[in-house]
């Protein structure tokens, strides 16, 4: 896990490049992906099944429950559940009452503990893991009916995050979307109860492949229930291309939009984007699929580009067009790119200019 976190974070090229390898071969080791090693390595920080975890102060009991960022929040009495207090209020406070004289000093010193504790580990884990499954939602990633299960939604971390989304399954029949509810059952659209077939496989749902009916519905009844999402889901911009841009091999309406050096690396790193040169701010790539399954390369650059070491000197950019290519390096049209990476490729060239 903590590999896994400096392959991410760090800025230093070797580091990041070393840490990457070994986590790489741990997975490789085991007989797993990379994907499928961060699965199996998540903590569950002592929290109970449903992502709760019991303090008491002797004469009081609070429970403390994660909010949508795996953030605590802290509520008198019994369990709430990981959505918060009645409906998924999210009602509760961020630090742990003050002890009065009729509370046990001893309690109260271990509970404080314990809780600053598990604040300290939420805050080295949690926007990793957010990131995480917005990643896979953006890859399309996807889980056997049984790793879901056990991995994501029984999972004392991650099953607060997974109750917090929208799922679509694959299976014999088509496929469909639901949530996880939070005694860990499944419910579509209505609300209804739903079991999947045995064969089922699991994906965060990309709001670019739902109806606009089925996301305005969802919409709907995550708001009944004040459900907060992790990450831009329901809420997420997204773009379809024009017929001319189908044709053409470049993406012309993410282009000539000013952005300072060091908001570029941050906003496309943050997005899964590598840099083509690692001594270099210019060219960006990121991996993306075809609508035939093949794999393809997504290009984003900003102009003139400057080198990593001088960030804090380094001129205005203005970004350009995107490209796509095939795995030779051959330019494709951009018609050749799933509707998750292109509403993606979008959302990403338009954020730096914002």
């Amino acid at each position: 896990m903590h590999l896994a976190h400096i392959a991410e974070t760090t800025r230093f090229d070797g580091l990041r490049q070393h840490a990457r390898a070994l986590v790489l071969e741990a997975a490789e080791a085991r007989g797993l992906t990379e994907g499928e090693l961060g699965d199996r390595t998540v903590p569950d920080l002592g929290l109970a099944p449903d992502g709760t975890l019991a303090l008491s102060y002797g004469a009081r009991d609070f429970t403390v429950s994660l909010d949508e960022a795996l953030r605590p929040l802290v509520r008198v009495g019994g369990a709430q559940g990981s959505l918060g207090g009645p409906a998924g209020s999210g009602a509760g406070s961020r630090s742990l009452p003050r002890p009065t004289r009729e509370d046990d000093s001893e309690a109260v010193k271990a509970a404080k503990a314990r809780f600053d504790a598990l604040r300290a580990d939420l805050e080295a884990v949690a926007d990793r893991e957010r990131r995480r499954m917005e990643r896979a939602m953006v890859s399309g990633r996807e889980w056997g009916l049984e790793a879901f299960r056990t991995l994501l939604v029984a999972h004392p971390l991650v099953g607060s995050l997974a109750r917090r989304l929208v799922w679509s399954a694959r299976g014999p029949s088509g496929a469909r979307t639901f949530r996880v509810a939070e005694d860990g059952s499944l419910a579509d659209v209505r609300d209804a109860s739903l079991e999947l077939p045995a064969g089922a496989t699991v994906r965060v749902a990309h709001p670019v492949e739902l109806p606009g009916d089925e996301r305005a519905a969802w919409a709907g009844l995550f708001a009944d229930y004040a459900i907060l999402q992790p990450f831009e889901q329901l809420g997420r911009a997204v773009a379809s291309p024009t017929p001319k841009e189908r044709r053409a091999t470049a993406l012309e309406r993410v282009a000539g939009r000013a952005v300072s050096a060091p908001k570029a690396l941050g906003i496309l790193e943050s997005r899964g984007f590598r840099r083509a040169s690692a001594g270099e701010v210019g060219l960006f790539l990121r991996d993306a699929v075809g609508v035939d399954g093949a794999r393809l390369v997504v290009r984003l650059s900003v102009s003139p580009g400057c080198d990593i070491s001088d960030l804090a000197h380094a001129p205005p950019q203005t970004t350009r067009a995107a490209t796509v290519v095939d795995a030779r390096g051959a330019g494709v049209a951009l018609g050749a790119l799933s509707a998750r990476d292109f509403s993606e490729l979008v959302r990403d060239g338009l954020a730096l200019g914002a």
